[in-house]
């Protein structure tokens, strides 16, 4: 017999650092265990497991339950209906019509991030345990390019190469069901990074339509449980217009932020 649902963690844009949900979004993240003897996963059990998991680790198993378990509870946040994302061909989670989202996890520790399409072209979320100095220098010829390797100081060297690794990581699931084609973490580039939750990706290779060399994504990222927490949002074609209208506006700018809850679309 399935065991009751959890109570997720959920959180509303009060509880991490302001702005890093955004506007009109739902996230939520909850823990769980990864040692196949404790049973509080059981409360995953309602969820149901894709044929190709049937034979892989119990831990990778629990890992894809935790994350869809957050998902139902972030688009029951939005929408009001409980249900799962099913799982696409590229292994990749199918949202429901008019929503777009994204899954991590990490150490027991599993979050989703969801958002009305209207608003939203695509959302990417990434959980990370920050790298050791060893873990960076072994991964910095595969996360970094050549003018990050530049850029990133001895100093910050392993928080730079965990954020830049993290935040390809999101960019990746915000483009992905965009243009359906696989990229390699060289694929982009952090140009701007701070250690106040800002940071901006440029995109360094052609991966067809508006998505050209030189286009750039900001992102945010913080401190999660000890993790590091990053998210990237691509506005919908809508919002940008809304914003740009804005700017025009005689005797006014408005941000996006601020625009977006004058339409009305902040649900919390």
């Amino acid at each position: 017999m399935a065991a009751p649902r959890s109570a997720p963690e959920v959180y509303a844009t009060g509880a991490l650092p302001e702005g890093f949900v955004p506007v009109a979004c739902r996230f939520v993240a909850t823990r769980f265990t990864r040692r196949r003897e404790h049973s509080a996963d059981d409360a995953f059990s309602d969820i149901p497991l894709p044929s190709a998991l049937e034979r892989a680790t119990w831990r990778r198993q629990v890992e894809f339950l935790a994350g869809r378990h957050c998902a139902r509870e972030a688009l029951f946040a939005l929408t009001g209906r409980s249900e799962c994302p099913a799982v696409g061909v590229e292994r990749d989670p199918i949202w429901p019509t008019h929503v777009v989202g994204a899954i991590s996890h990490c150490r027991g520790q599993a979050a989703a991030l969801v958002g009305p399409q209207e608003c939203y072209r695509g959302l990417g979320l990434d959980l990370e345990r920050p790298f050791s100095a060893s873990q960076s220098e072994d991964l910095a010829p595969l996360v970094l390019t050549p003018s990050e390797r530049e850029r990133g100081c001895d100093k910050a060297r392993p928080f730079f190469v965990t954020l830049s690794f993290s935040a390809k990581e999101s960019l990746f699931k915000a483009l992905f069901p965009l243009v359906r084609r696989r990229f390699d973490f060289t694929a982009a580039e952090l140009v701007e990074w701070d250690l106040r939750g800002s940071a901006v990706l440029r995109l360094r290779i052609d991966l067809g339509g508006e998505w050209r060399p030189g286009t750039r994504f900001h992102l945010r990222h913080c401190r999660f449980k000890g993790l590091l927490l990053t998210r990237v949002a691509i506005p919908s074609s809508r919002v940008l217009q809304q914003s740009r209208n804005a700017l025009h506006e005689p005797g006014q700018t408005i941000s996006h932020t601020e625009r977006t809850h004058r339409k009305g679309y902040h649900h919390d």
